[in-house]
């Protein structure tokens, strides 16, 4: 199928995101379900005086713990929350239900994620541009592990499968949707900002700084998360309504990925290892420029005594 023919029935970028808007306001529950860890523990750490949003103040080994068990709940809530919004179109999945599948199948979606990030990073490793180009191949390798079950690098194959004939179209999509989100963003932390200072008199830096990131920055991730993860779920539909699963053989290309996915992981060893060697290469050179040196001194040392003796006689002979 032709790029033009598929990237037609392709919503614009102004259409992804207001439908994402839509879909965020019809389930404020899920925007809720997104907040209610960090609130929590923005409210402890302001009830028991733990300034957590400063650097120079050492965090408390509890507020550590507590941290932690947030940051993994977040991530079961996350997986949750995106299999909702996937599914949102047939039809509407309770919060409970979103619960079931993450704990059965949120590893599996955490993997794909894991993988797709891997083999992207390979890829910005080999100047950049490669990494920008898969990035856009693999962007619905999640979305495909949801809906059709594939797992791995089969989630990233398809993904690519699907995106092939129509790379710049979802490139200047997802580049457009994501400059609306952040403009939002910024209008949303700009109206909370400013509610912030006319109550700056009112309150104490501690409350302003929960206000500020414990709630406005945290709504506007968990808006932005909702937007983004339904309009590429819009995006997934359209597509694998022209390329339906099964219709075309999967490009092989495992052995790349994998590849890539290697580069990424060992990258910090391979800079090590660069680093030793230019470091050991940089003293065999300082070596041999100090033996060098010190052998062209006796030379040198001879050079001057035949030339104060060829001066010598020079004298003698002038005197005769």
């Amino acid at each position: 199928m032709s790029e033009e023919l598929v990237s037609a029935k392709i919503p614009g970028a102004a259409t992804l995101f207001r439908n994402g808007w839509s879909y965020m306001l019809s389930r404020l529950d899920l925007i809720a379900l997104l907040l209610v860890l960090p609130v929590v523990y923005s409210i402890l750490a302001l009830v028991l005086g733990v300034p957590i949003y400063s650097n120079d103040v050492e965090i408390p080994l509890f507020m550590e713990i507590s941290s932690l068990i947030v940051s993994l709940g977040s991530i079961f809530i996350w997986v949750a929350v995106i299999y909702s919004v996937v599914k949102s179109e047939e039809q509407k999945i309770s919060i409970l239900e979103s619960f079931s599948w993450a704990k059965h199948k949120g590893l599996g979606l955490i993997w794909v994620g894991i993988l797709s990030s891997l083999v992207v990073m390979g890829g910005f490793i080999l100047l950049i541009i490669p990494g920008i180009i898969l990035s856009i191949y693999l962007y619905l390798a999640q979305y495909v592990y949801i809906q059709e079950g594939q797992k791995g690098l089969s989630a990233l194959l398809r993904s690519r499968d699907l995106v092939k004939d129509n790379w710049m179209a979802i490139f200047g999509r997802v580049l457009l949707l994501g400059l609306m989100i952040l403009l939002a963003a910024f209008v949303i932390g700009g109206v909370g900002g400013v509610a912030v200072a006319l109550a700056s008199q009112v309150i104490s830096e501690q409350v302003k700084d929960f206000i500020s990131f414990g709630i406005i920055i945290q709504l506007i991730s968990a808006i932005a998360t909702l937007i983004g993860v339904h309009a590429g779920a819009e995006l997934y539909r359209k597509l694998a309504e022209a390329r339906p699963q099964g219709t075309e053989p999967v490009v092989e290309g495992r052995t790349k990925y994998k590849a890539l996915a290697w580069l990424a992981l060992l990258s910090p060893v391979i800079l090590v290892v660069i680093a030793i060697a230019l470091f050991s290469l940089e003293g065999v050179v300082e070596t041999l420029e100090k033996q060098n040196q010190e052998q062209s001194e006796p030379v040198n040392e001879e050079n001057d005594f035949y030339a104060k003796e060829r001066a010598v006689n020079l004298r003698l002979e002038t005197k005769e």
